[in-house]
């Protein structure tokens, strides 16, 4: 008889890249519980509702300290030094009494609170991160860091697999799965008699938009080309960024070519990969993008950077080099 768990997740946020091994948890029988630290208006919570941790008087101070700051700086700080309410951790695992703990981000106060908690109520500890499994060089810090909290770990996140690769004991590869649609090859292509590219991506600086529109410049000329930018501007400092932006697509010409979509649904984000062509994530330093897979799902051809953790999912060769 299969063994059914009460799984317990503390991370920052609901990512969507987590929707599909909730659900797989819970077709297969197991109780979910999803606890995060803040949450964002855009997020889709049909598969759970998160449970949002209290933030320790920690957490608030720092906010306070990084008052006037822009938001990308208080997330950093939040993010990395902040921690919830210790006592609603506690009460948290008292109430759930899970049996496995997934951990999210262990090298910050959030997680080795957590990791601590989860060693004195004797629940089992797995710590998911997104760095890559096999590396070209040893990791004896991390290897004692897992040794010493006894934890598993795991990574969507491959990394460079060679003969002369390191990886770690009890260090395994879980790949983000997402189900491919039936409609994918059945679906329209290059509606409006145009190739029509997508790009998911924040605005962000180091999400490459700037790279994409000069490309897009350079093609436009000899190719019917449309691009749709989906992108989060929740933000002062993104909707900054997207105005810079538009700004050099008029510089460059290709402005009646660009569409903005922000703050987009999960739930409504299949209609825009079924209504495009081609999938481009310009982006650098990119620890996991599941987006690109969410594309292939739906029938795209993708091209991302070499340095996107996921490039190795884009089995067609179609990387350009960061630098």
């Amino acid at each position: 008889m299969e063994t059914r768990h009460r799984v317990l997740f503390i991370a920052p946020r609901f990512h969507t890249n987590q929707i599909p091994i909730v659900r797989a948890l819970k077709a297969h029988g197991h109780e979910v519980v999803y606890a995060v630290r803040w949450k964002r208006a855009q997020e889709d919570y049909e598969a759970l509702t998160p449970v949002e941790l209290e933030d320790s008087f920690l957490t608030r101070g720092l906010d306070w300290l990084a008052r006037g700051k822009n938001s990308a700086f208080r997330y950093r700080l939040r993010f990395r030094w902040g921690m919830p309410r210790p006592k609603a951790v506690i009460e948290l695992m008292r109430a759930y009494n899970p049996t496995v703990v997934v951990i999210r981000d262990p090298l910050t106060l959030t997680g080795l609170l957590c990791l601590r908690v989860v060693q004195l109520k004797k629940a089992v500890p797995v710590v998911y991160t997104q760095m890559p499994k096999y590396t070209l060089s040893p990791r004896p810090w991390l290897s004692a860091f897992a040794t010493w909290t006894q934890s598993a770990w795991y990574t969507p996140v491959l990394g460079t697999f060679s003969p002369n690769a390191y990886s770690l004991e009890h260090f395994y590869y879980i790949p983000f799965v997402i189900e491919a649609q039936p409609d994918a090859l059945s679906k329209p292509w290059f509606e409006g008699d145009r190739i029509n590219i997508l790009c998911v991506a924040k605005f962000e600086k180091r999400k490459g938009h700037k790279l994409l529109y000069q490309a897009l410049a350079r093609l436009a000329p000899h190719y019917p080309l449309r691009l749709t930018v989906v992108a989060d501007a929740s933000t002062e400092e993104r909707q900054k960024y997207r105005r810079a932006l538009e700004e050099l697509a008029c510089q460059l010409q290709i402005a009646p070519l660009i569409e903005y979509r922000t703050n987009v649904p999960y739930r409504e984000m299949g209609w825009l990969y079924r209504s495009h062509d081609l999938y481009v994530l310009p982006s650098y330093d990119e620890p996991a993008s599941v987006s690109l897979l969410e594309a292939m799902a739906h029938g795209l051809p993708v091209i991302c950077s070499d340095t996107n953790g996921m490039c190795f999912a884009v089995v067609m060769q179609w990387i350009w080099r960061a630098r």
